[in-house]
C-alpha cells in the first residue's frame, strides 16, 4: 500500500510539473547560481558550518576542475570527522596534480580515517621526517611495532623536534618494557612540548616499573592537576597509595619540615607618594577547606568583634566548615574562631606572610602548587563553599609582582615598561570585576599571573617605578588593555573574543602582511603548520611551543570535561568549530555527541578541549575502528586568548629598537597614554570574561 502511494505521488508531481503548475527542483537546482568562493569563507567564519560545507561542494559540483574550492572542502570534511568523502576527493585533486603535492595529505587523511591505507614502506626510503612520522602512525594502527619504532627514528634524524614521534616511540617501548628508553622519548616529548599532558600517565607507570615510586608518584601529582577529570590518573594514584602507603606520609612530613623551615622575605616599602595610589584585592584562592602560613613579623588577627596578637615565624592553620572559619597555631590550640571575615595584618611595611601548598593552573600543563610569599594584608572570608583567601596590597605593589609573574625579567626593559602600563591599565579597568566573590581581580591568569613578593625582580621593579601613574586610556577611561603571552603572529579583537563591544582590535605581527579578508580554510590551516618570521617568533623571546604546536587529545578526555560541566554527551560523533575571528581563533565549538550535544564558547573552549594554548587551531578527527573519534588532533598556534599584547611580540620588537611607547600604540591603536589622574573614574564591571 505504502508503494502504491509513493507511486500515485510521483505521478500526480511528473503530471503538475509538466503543465507548468510546480517547477522541475531538479532543473532549479542545476539552475541554481553555485556560492561565490569567497561566500563560501564567509559561511566558515560566520559559524555556518554546514552552510560553508555545502556550498564548497556546489561548486566543485558546478565546475570539477576548481581545485581550489576541493581543497577547502577537504579541510572541512577532516574538521567534520568525513574522512572517506574527504579520501575521495584528495585522490581526485592527486590524480590532476602534476607532482605529489597532495600524495602526503593522502596518506595522513587515510591514517586519520584508520581506512586501511595501502603503506607502500618502500616508498618512504626518500620521504619527509612528515611523511616518516605518518608512515610509522599507519604501520602502528596495524599492529607492527618494530616497523614503526625504525620509521619514528628515521623521522627524527630527518627532524629531531617532533614531540609526538617521541610519544609513540615511548608507548612503544614502553609496552615492549624498555623502560629507560620509554622513559627517554617520553621526557624528551615533555620537554619539547610541555602541553603533551597525555604523556604524563605512561611515563609514571614507566618510572614506577623501573622502581623510582617517589618520581612516579610526583608525575602522577602532576597529572592530577593538570588533568583533573582523567580517570586513569585518580586510578593510578589510587592503586599507588594503596600500595606504598608511605608516600602520602612523606608528603606531608617534607611539607611540614617546610613550613619551619621557610623564611618570609621583608621587602623594601614604596616610594614616597605612591602609597596614595588605589588598593587592590586579589582573590587567591576560593573554596579551600585547609591553609598553612607563616607570619613574617608580629601581627594581629581581627573580626569585628575579636583581636588576637601573634608574634613573627608563627605558624598558622586556617580551616573551614560552612560558614565557619577556624584558626589554630604550631600546638593545634584554637586561636580563633568565627564566622566574620578575619583579617591577618602587620605594622611593619613590606611584611610578608608565607602561603604554603597553593594551587595554580588547574586543567593545563603548568598545573601545580607552590609556596608563596605575599605582601600586604591577608583577609580569610568563610563561605559555604569554602574558604576564599584575599590579598590586599597597593596598586604599584600589586604590580611588582604581576610584571615578572607574566614575563621573564631579563626580557628587553622596553618590554618591561610596556607590560607595567598595560597590566596598570588592565587592574584599574577592572576594579570590582569580581566584587560578588569578595575581591577586585583573581591572583590567577583568569585576572593576570601574580605570584607574590618572592617572584619580584629588580628590573622589572624598576619599571614598574619608571611607568608610575601611565595608563592606557579610551574615552576618559582606563583602558582593559588585557595580554596574552603570545599571539601566534596576529592578535584577535575583544568582541570576537569576548562577544561585546571593546576598543582592543585585531593587529597583525609588524612583520606580517595584514589581513582584510579572513584566510580560506586550508590556507589558514597551511599557515599555523609553518612558521611565519615575526617579532612573535623572536629568538630568546618566545617557545617553539607556543608559538605553533600540535596536540592529541583522546575523545574520552573532552568528554570527561564536558561531564564536569553538566554536559552527558555520551560518545562524541564530531567536533566543529563555529565561528572564527579574522585571525582565525575559534569562537565557539559543537561536540556533537551521541546522547546529547553541547556548544562551548569563548576562552572556556581552551579548557574543555584538553587545556590547548589557544582557541587559534584546526582540528582533524582521528577515527576508531567503529567510524567514531577516538581522538583529536590540533594544530594551532600562539599561547592565551590573543586579544591586545603580545608579550613575545612586545619582546621581539623591543629587542629591535621599539619603545615602550610605541610597542602599546601598535597593540592598543585606539588607547593613549596619561597619567592616572585624568582618569574619570575607575571600572567597576562585575561581569567575568568567559
Amino acid at each position: 500500500m505504502k508503494s502504491a502511494n509513493h507511486a500515485a505521488y510521483l505521478f500526480l508531481l511528473l503530471f503538475l510539473i509538466s503543465i507548468g503548475l510546480v517547477g522541475n527542483p531538479l532543473q532549479e537546482q542545476a539552475a541554481a547560481p553555485s556560492p561565490s568562493f569567497e561566500q563560501a569563507v564567509r559561511f566558515y567564519y560566520a559559524g555556518e558550518f554546514e552552510s560553508s560545507v555545502d556550498a564548497f561542494r556546489r561548486r566543485v559540483r558546478h565546475d570539477n576542475s576548481d581545485s581550489l574550492s576541493r581543497i577547502q572542502l577537504v579541510r572541512l570534511l577532516k574538521e567534520a570527522g568525513e574522512m572517506q568523502e574527504a579520501l575521495e576527493h584528495l585522490h581526485i585533486l592527486n590524480a590532476a596534480a602534476e607532482n605529489d603535492q597532495f600524495s602526503l595529505e593522502l596518506l595522513k587523511t587515510g591514517i586519520l580515517a584508520d581506512s586501511g591505507v595501502n603503506l607502500d614502506i618502500e616508498s618512504a626510503s626518500n620521504t619527509s621526517g612528515e611523511a616518516l612520522f605518518w608512515y610509522a602512525l599507519g604501520v602502528l594502527r596495524e599492529g607492527k611495532s618494530d616497523t614503526a619504532k625504525e620509521l619514528l627514528k628515521r623521522s627524527l634524524l630527518e627532524d629531531d623536534y617532533n614531540p609526538g614521534a617521541n610519544y609513540f616511540l615511548g608507548l612503544i617501548a614502553k609496552a615492549q618494557q624498555e623502560y629507560p628508553a620509554a622513559r627517554d622519548h617520553l621526557m624528551r616529548a615533555l620537554k619539547q612540548e610541555p602541553n603533551l599532558t597525555m604523556v604524563l600517565v605512561p611515563l609514571a607507570q614507566t618510572v614506577i616499573a623501573q622502581g623510582a615510586v617517589d618520581e612516579g608518584y610526583r608525575l602522577l601529582l602532576r597529572a592530577g592537576a593538570a588533568l583533573p577529570e582523567n580517570p586513569e590518573v585518580a586510578q593510578g594514584m589510587r592503586q599507588l597509595v594503596e600500595r606504598y602507603p608511605h608516600l602520602a606520609e612523606k608528603k606531608e612530613q617534607e611539607s611540614r619540615e617546610r613550613r619551619i623551615a621557610a623564611r618570609t622575605p621583608q621587602k623594601e616599602h614604596l616610594p614616597s607618594g605612591m602609597e596614595t595610589l588605589p588598593v587592590i584585592r586579589i582573590g587567591l584562592a576560593e573554596g579551600i577547606d585547609i591553609l598553612h602560613l607563616k607570619t613574617g613579623a608580629s601581627f594581629t588577627l581581627r573580626t569585628t568583634e575579636k583581636l588576637y596578637l601573634g608574634e613573627a615565624e608563627e605558624i598558622l592553620t586556617i580551616t573551614c566548615s560552612p560558614d565557619r572559619v577556624r584558626i589554630s597555631g604550631d600546638t593545634g590550640d584554637t586561636i580563633m574562631e568565627s564566622s566574620d571575615p578575619v583579617i591577618l595584618d602587620y605594622e611593619i611595611p613590606g611584611t610578608t606572610t608565607a602561603l604554603f601548598d597553593m594551587e595554580y593552573g588547574g586543567g593545563y600543563y603548568y598545573a601545580g602548587s607552590e609556596d608563596r610569599f605575599y605582601r600586604g594584608q591577608m583577609e580569610f572570608l568563610p563561605t559555604r563553599d569554602g574558604l576564599t583567601i584575599v590579598n590586599q596590597v597597593s596598586l604599584e605593589e600589586y604590580l611588582y609582582s604581576v610584571v615578572p609573574s607574566e614575563i621573564p625579567a631579563y626580557w628587553p626593559e622596553e618590554a618591561l615598561e610596556a607590560q607595567a602600563i598595560a597590566a596598570r591599565s588592565y587592574t584599574l579597568a577592572n576594579m570590582g570585576r569580581f566584587a560578588s566573590r569578595g575581591f577586585d581581580l583573581m591572583g590567577s591568569v583568569r585576572s593576570a599571573s601574580y605570584r607574590g613578593a618572592g617572584n619580584e625582580a629588580e628590573r622589572t621593579t624598576s619599571a614598574v617605578d619608571a611607568t608610575w601613574g601611565k595608563v592606557l586610556v579610551h574615552n576618559g577611561k582606563a583602558l582593559d588593555a588585557v595580554y596574552s603571552a603570545n599571539s601566534g603572529g596576529y592578535t584577535e579583537s575583544g568582541e570576537s573574543v569576548w562577544g561585546y563591544p571593546s576598543p582592543l582590535r585585531a593587529v597583525n605581527d609588524p612583520k606580517l602582511s595584514s589581513r582584510t579578508e579572513p584566510l580560506p580554510p586550508d590556507s589558514l590551516a597551511r599557515w599555523l603548520t609553518e612558521r611565519p618570521e615575526s617579532f612573535s617568533s623572536e629568538p630568546g623571546f618566545h617557545s617553539a611551543a607556543a608559538y605553533r604546536w600540535k596536540m592529541w587529545v583522546s575523545a574520552e578526555e573532552i568528554s570527561a570535561r564536558l561531564a564536569s560541566r553538566g554536559y552527558e554527551i555520551g560518545r562524541i560523533i564530531s567536533l566543529t568549530s563555529r565561528g572564527r575571528g579574522i585571525s582565525g581563533r575559534v569562537e565557539k565549538v559543537l561536540v556533537q555527541g551521541t546522547d546529547e550535544d553541547a556548544e562551548v564558547r569563548g576562552d572556556s573552549i581552551r579548557s574543555v578541549l584538553g587545556g590547548l594554548r589557544s582557541n587559534l587551531f584546526i582540528s582533524e578527527a582521528v577515527l576508531g575502528a567503529d567510524g567514531l573519534p577516538e581522538s583529536f588532533l590540533f594544530t594551532g598556534g600562539g599561547w592565551g586568548h590573543g586579544v591586545g599584547m603580545d608579550q613575545s611580540g612586545a619582546a621581539g620588537m623591543a629587542a629591535q629598537g621599539w619603545s615602550a611607547e610605541e610597542i602599546l600604540a601598535h597593540y592598543y591603536p585606539e588607547a593613549v597614554i596619561e597619567d592616572i589622574s585624568s582618569l574619570i573614574t575607575f571600572s567597576t564591571r562585575n561581569e567575568d570574561k568567559d
